[in-house]
């Protein structure tokens, strides 16, 4: 017995060191052991003898706070309770940095959000002064309900980021193939709240809503497991002796690079070395003479003159290379749906009635009523018309909610030489190394957002692609043919309004039809058939309000329960076939407030605004410089010193990924193919495949 003991005993220690190990544990101790504050002292306040403390933000400052000492390696770690409510706006920022002009650092920022949307979180490295490193997730939790550990653990040969003991990224050490690492350069700890409206929340587009605050993020186990140094040190003088240079700390075990894969997979929204646009933007920008770079450079005759022959073009508006199927009017200033058409049928069947109401059945109703009563009740139905009138064109002549899309990704010239397209190009330009979804956190219930392959973004939650106007819409309730548009976030409210009132409307002319026939029949001693023999304009109103009534009625009644339930019409179906619980729904009362009496969005759209030539170029054409450009810098055809400054510009900002747990995991890349050529971390599932059976081979 004592044998099978120890055998078991030697078996699990062999598993751990080949597998790897995890972090040791965090140690929670005092703000006050290993920080200080480092501005507006007013702002954080200290609970539980210091254990926890509260940042605040509000308009006049924000605040932070940074480790006593700086160190070289180690392991790091906060629990953090983020900004609850409508954060947006705000950044949480919880990082190591050398702060000097070429200074190294390790970045957690959370990035605020509007109330009901999910936080993002975004890492970033930097390495002699150079970052633009970003990868931005999706938490698969609230971060504001309740505390988390985010962590970073730092040595010679990986920088790991985690949170709750989960990696969602690893930066490898590959200085061997001239990729950056920052290794010499002590860092202290730094953690802050502040005010970045300029960037952090959609682009710059939503703004600090000051009214919500102050805001308040929480922190606690202050955690420092590092090789403390001064910072004029080079190297950690025990290095090799503490516990994150050990061989099972050098890389991660089978079960973490799946759990990595899967964020991967799952909750990445942007991978700096998948936009394209960008990096190759960034290299020309690094030769200053763009023109002398084309003449040393032999393109293939895809990328010849007459593609970039509208540089010099006039800026055109975005209206008119807007590739929906949308019709502007007014400059731009009005964008009706392609179906627009069906508005003249519509305001018929809504303006004829009336007319006729009112030119017939009204001369009628003022013999039987006084002066006043009988032009009230005329008056009536022709105001109601009016405002109908105005409802139909606050909802078919605005944008929905249309959200902005991306440039697509090249096509190839006909004429193009198919042997001078690089194949990672060629397997990537689709869109298809990008996963179909994602799964997000929303109000506690995890929800798929997918990828849309036309407007190239993932789309929000409660957002749908309208099949008709060529636009993913925000919160798309339907496409309605009535008035020519889709109904979404931002026209959502009108349309209820004129549904009801139409509805409205129709029992209106229904019953003072019926009061027409009825006042004649009393005057004139008739029968109701000689009554109606006599009006027979009330008998056609009749029969027709009754019918619409049934319809708009109807309508008007189930986008009642809609809003009560805060669905869209799109949700109720999916959710009802689905067995879903609502994740929207919070109760009648604030449904009410949040569906019909918030505030109308802006548009996320400047269609009169004024793009240059470069971007609509790629919405003409689907083929950009810049894009273009994603071809293999090492062929023959192109100039020697072009091709390796390209390649040296590749490997200072995308990392790469070295596994040696292909007897385990067979997925592991090949690191010098990865180092070698651009190959995004979100690679297509037709690659992974191949890869993962090359190293099982």
């Amino acid at each position: 017995m004592q044998r099978l003991v120890w055998l078991c005993l030697c078996v699990l220690a062999m598993a751990g060191i080949a597998m790897g190990a995890a972090p040791r544990k965090p140690v929670a101790v005092p703000f006050g052991r290993n920080y200080v504050p480092t501005w507006a002292f007013d702002h954080i306040k200290y609970f539980n003898g210091g254990s926890e403390i509260q940042l605040s933000l509000d308009n006049y400052t924000g605040t932070g706070f940074q480790s006593k000492g700086s160190y070289l390696f180690g392991h790091f770690s906060m629990q953090i309770k983020m900004v609850p409510g409508d954060s947006a706006g705000t950044v949480t920022a919880f990082y190591l940095s050398s702060q000097n002009s070429e200074h190294d650092e390790i970045d957690f920022e959370f990035l605020g959000n509007r109330t009901g949307q999910p936080y993002i979180l975004q890492t970033n490295v930097f390495t002699g002064g150079k970052g633009d490193r970003e990868q931005r997730i999706y938490l698969w939790f609230d971060p504001t309900k309740a505390y988390h550990s985010y962590s970073v653990l730092w040595n010679l040969y990986q920088i790991v980021f985690f949170v709750d003991d989960v990696p969602i990224r690893v930066f490898k050490n590959s200085k061997d193939l001239g990729v950056r690492f920052p290794f010499n350069q002590p860092m202290k700890i730094y953690s802050s709240l502040w005010n970045a409206d300029d960037w952090a929340t959609r682009g710059g587009l939503e703004k600090t809503d000051w009214s919500k605050g102050p805001f308040v993020a929480a922190y606690k186990s202050f955690h420092i497991d590092g090789c403390e140094s001064s910072v004029n040190a080079k190297y950690c003088a025990t290095q090799g002796k503490r516990w994150w240079d050990q061989k099972e700390f050098q890389d991660l075990d089978a079960y973490q690079w799946r759990r990595l894969r899967w964020v991967r997979q799952q909750f990445t929204i942007y991978n700096y070395c998948t936009d394209r646009k960008r990096i190759f933007g960034a290299f020309f920008r690094k030769h200053r003479n763009l023109d002398l770079a084309m003449k040393r450079t032999s393109l293939p005759r895809g990328l010849s003159d007459r593609q970039n022959s509208n540089v010099d073009a006039p800026s055109l508006r975005l209206y008119q290379v807007w590739k929906g199927n949308n019709i502007f009017a007014c400059g731009g200033r009005l964008i009706f749906g392609p179906d627009a058409r069906s508005l003249n049928l519509t305001i018929c069947l809504i303006v004829v009635p009336v007319i006729l109401f009112c030119s017939l059945v009204s001369q009628s109703l003022l013999v039987h009523f006084p002066d006043t009563v009988g032009l009230v009740l005329v008056a009536i139905p022709a105001v109601f018309t009016v405002y109908i009138l105005i409802l139909i064109f606050l909802v078919s002549g605005r944008d929905p909610g249309i959200i902005p899309r991306n440039p697509p990704y090249p096509e190839p010239d006909d004429d193009w030489d198919a042997s001078s397209i690089s194949t990672d190009w060629a397997a990537g330009h689709s869109g298809r190394f990008l996963p179909p979804t994602k799964s997000i956190n929303v109000n506690g219930t995890i929800v798929r957002v997918k990828f849309c392959n036309t407007c190239m973004i993932y789309r929000p939650p409660r957002c749908s692609h309208c099949s008709v106007c060529n636009n993913c819409v925000d919160r798309f309730d339907h496409h309605c043919p009535w008035v020519g548009q889709c109904i979404g976030k931002r026209n959502y409210r009108y349309f209820f309004m004129f549904v009801t009132a139409t509805a409205q409307l129709c029992l209106y002319v229904f019953a003072m039809c019926w009061v027409n026939i009825i006042m004649t029949m009393q005057s004139d001693n008739n029968t109701v058939s000689e009554a109606l023999l006599k009006s027979p304009v009330s008998i056609a109103l009749i029969t027709y309000t009754f019918t619409v009534s049934w319809f708009v009625g109807g309508l008007s009644a189930f986008h009642l329960y809609l809003v009560i339930t805060n669905q869209t019409t799109y949700e109720n179906f999916r959710y009802r076939y689905e067995r879903k619980k609502n994740p929207f729904n919070h109760g009648c009362a604030h449904n009410f407030k949040e569906t019909l009496f918030s505030k109308t969005p802006r548009s996320q759209n400047n269609f009169r605004g004024f793009v240059k030539p470069e971007v609509y170029m790629q919405y003409n054409s689907s083929k950009y410089f810049g894009y273009a450009f994603s071809l293999n810098f090492s062929k023959k055809s192109y100039d020697t010193d072009i091709s390796e400054d390209s390649n040296d510009f590749e490997l200072e900002r995308c990392e790469t990924y070295g596994m040696d747990h292909s007897s385990k995991w067979g997925s592991a890349p090949d690191l010098h193919r990865l180092a070698s050529k651009f190959i995004t971390e979100n690679v297509s599932r037709d690659k992974e495949k191949r890869i993962e059976g090359d190293s099982r081979e």
